[in-house]
């Protein structure tokens, strides 16, 4: 392998660490530009008709990887259904 080879292989290396960073950030773009779409639009149908709350938990939920916000709510709102779901076993 010549020394050209070598910088070549280097130059190619670099490019692919640059295009995953910026496939990483146009991957978030797309997340949280697409929950907040999938929020708006859940809000709507909460006056509209339409399911507007599993609208709105499908956008946080597409969203809980990159916001930390939408993952808190994510997890309240699991520990809710877990012991609801143990309040409908128990009476049934």
């Amino acid at each position: 392998m010549t020394v050209d080879d070598r910088f070549a292989a280097i130059n190619r290396n670099q490019k692919a660490a640059k295009m995953s960073g910026a496939r990483r950030h146009l991957r978030r773009l797309w997340r949280v530009g697409l929950g907040s779409l999938l929020i708006i639009a859940g809000l709507a149908m909460c006056v509209l008709p339409g399911p507007g709350l599993l609208t709105i938990v499908a956008g946080l939920a597409l969203m809980a990887d990159e916001v930390p916000f939408a993952q808190r709510i994510i997890d309240k709102l699991t520990e809710k259904a877990r012991r609801l779901e143990e309040k409908v076993r128990d009476r049934f």
